[in-house]
């Protein structure tokens, strides 16, 4: 079978529900770690995860997990390996990775025909998975509107800056352009409060509202925790060097959602 009918076959069959787009609409918010821990939580839960690094641009989870992978994005594309073949499994977890090139602007230059292709092979292989987590780039170029998987569920990362609650909002206003049906998740990070969490959720969940005539769902808030910054300065896994702290709690009830609405 050809990938044109496989593609078709796959459409037919809602392939790629199961996909999680992690995103931002700016750069900083913790979408990378975010994408990173909740793989890892809900490996942790005996699900199967992969991580895709869809940052083509600064593709750098190998670099936070302070791991060097063979293979990545850019071999598959080049037909030097196989999609299972590029796949990093990781140490210790039920999550694989599946890295981009760190350092390189080659990924990020790839024309729309190709981001395409890479997507559907995304999505023609999801079904290995229990969940297929991707973190895309933060913004709202092209490439990252291309690679958002309108099937599944979508993660819009923010905090309570005005500056990221506007990014925030112009993403979710493109992708809901292109994907009127995509289920958008909002998930505020970084606060000193629920109060605040709410109160942010609020004045996104209105714009959206009154401007798009979109209801936007709240996936969950996560308390600024310093914890975070440490785990990624010493390249480790959150949950493995903090899981009893304030964001490692906040992120494992982002999961329990994730998997009870899975059932």
């Amino acid at each position: 079978m050809n990938n044109i009918n496989l593609n078709i076959v796959n459409q037919n069959n809602n392939a790629g529900l199961n996909l999680i787009t992690v995103a931002s609409g700016k750069g900083g918010v913790g979408k990378t770690w975010l994408a990173s821990t909740m793989a890892d939580c809900l490996g942790k839960k005996n699900k199967k995860v992969l991580l895709f690094d869809g940052d083509l641009g600064l593709a750098n989870i190998d670099v936070q997990l302070g791991i060097t992978p063979e293979r990545d994005i850019s071999d598959i594309i080049l037909n030097k390996c196989t999609f299972d073949e590029a796949v990093y499994k990781y140490r210790d977890t039920n999550f694989e990775l599946l890295a981009g090139k760190s350092g390189s602007g080659f990924l990020s230059s790839l024309n729309l025909p190709t981001l395409d292709n890479l997507k559907n092979k995304l999505i023609q292989n999801s079904y290995k998975y229990d969940f297929v987590i991707l973190d895309l780039a933060a913004g709202i170029d092209s490439p990252v509107v291309s690679l958002t998987i309108e099937n599944g569920q979508v993660y819009v990362i923010t905090t309570s800056d005005p500056t990221s609650l506007t990014d925030a909002y112009a993403y979710i206003k493109l992708i809901n352009i292109k994907y009127p049906k995509i289920k958008i998740n909002i998930v505020i990070n970084m606060v000193s409060s629920k109060i605040e969490g709410m109160e942010t959720f609020e004045i996104l969940s209105k714009s959206c509202l009154n401007f798009l005539n979109l209801k936007i769902k709240l996936a969950g808030i996560i308390s600024f925790d310093r914890n975070v910054n440490e785990s990624i300065k010493n390249q480790k896994l959150f949950l493995n060097r903090y899981p009893t702290s304030t964001a490692a709690r906040d992120v494992n009830d982002i999961c329990n959602k994730i998997i009870k609405h899975d059932q």
